[in-house]
């Protein structure tokens, strides 16, 4: 099944194809999905994998729970090299999260006006990140594909973490009482990230864009992509 990238009335998808990045921060691109280098670098390794399109037919992708289960090998991949990386240059173990607001059936932030686009973050290193979504949340299990099975269509915040003994499998963390309850879909993860784990960069990406590491993570991945996969 194709997804038609044709864009609805209104303004377009700022990261569907072609994504409105600069073409440096473009690091690897598969059929359905590439491999994003944001501003913003909350930690230097900051990256997102992106589905390629997002837009309404034959159905609107708003998170990862909406993604075709045929193009979960490709995420497979991709976090596989991911996870390289970052244990080749960061020597640092992965943590993979989506804040999926999408879930509940909205397809936009209204308070930021954008649409919401599928795209799974990781970062490189041990982060506190379950214990305090712990205290805020439900949690279940979460399978991807087959969230929608666990939890409904509830927002959620999906977080992986493969290499932690206590979290190695995924987690999916909402409100349990109301599949309405906007603290999911409001919630600003990457402050909760900054202020657990005590990062001196801001979580703003319009005020703390990060230009200096994502200069460095975008030649640091460069150079390792090139010297682990030669091309002839």
């Amino acid at each position: 099944m194709q997804v038609d990238v044709r864009s609805r009335d209104g303004p377009r998808c700022l990261f569907c194809f072609p994504a409105a990045i600069s073409p440096s921060q473009l690091l690897v691109s598969t059929p359905n999905f590439y491999l994003l280098a944001p501003v913003g670098q909350v930690v230097e390794g900051y990256l997102s994998i992106m589905t390629r399109a997002c837009h309404d037919t034959p159905f609107r992708l708003r998170c990862f729970d909406d993604v075709l289960e045929e193009w979960f090998p490709e995420i497979e991949t991709l976090q596989s090299l991911i996870t390289g990386f970052y244990s080749d240059v960061y020597d640092a173990p992965p943590v993979f999260y989506e804040h999926g607001r999408g879930g509940g059936g909205a397809s936009a932030f209204a308070e930021e006006d954008y649409a919401f686009h599928p795209h799974l973050c990781s970062l490189p290193g041990s982060l506190r990140i379950h214990e305090p979504l712990s205290e805020l949340f439900a949690s279940s299990p979460a399978p991807l594909p087959g969230l929608r099975e666990q939890i409904g269509f509830r927002p959620y915040i999906y977080v992986h973490t493969p290499f932690d003994a206590g979290h190695q499998e995924p987690i999916a963390y909402f409100t349990a009482d109301d599949p309405a309850d906007g603290r999911v879909t409001g919630f600003r993860l990457k402050k909760l990230l900054v202020d657990a784990n005590g990062l001196d960069s801001g979580w703003d990406w319009r005020t703390h864009p990060g230009e200096s590491e994502l200069n460095s993570l975008i030649e640091r991945f460069t150079d390792w992509y090139t010297s682990k996969f030669r091309h002839y």
